[in-house]
């Protein structure tokens, strides 16, 4: 089976917006960008993306058993 998206360009990623996002028991929304290092989310956290295209760049993109992420309109690479 073809793989749908492999004519598709990768996108250019622009500059790092944040670094190495850490959130650790905590409620909070966030913004679209480039989140370079990586981005946790741990324990009890609840993070709210708002709309937009959010880039992960050199590290992670974790998010722990017991942490919730939510969001609408949200496109991530």
């Amino acid at each position: 089976m073809p793989i749908p998206m492999a004519t598709v360009p990768a996108p250019v990623v622009p500059n790092c917006d944040f670094s190495n996002k850490v959130y650790d028991n905590k409620t909070v929304t966030i913004d679209p960008g480039v989140y370079c290092g990586g981005m946790f989310i741990l324990n009890n956290s609840v993070v709210t993306f708002r709309p937009g295209i959010y880039f992960v760049k050199d590290g992670k993109f974790f998010v722990d058993s017991n942490a919730k992420v939510q969001g609408d309109g949200v496109v991530s690479t």
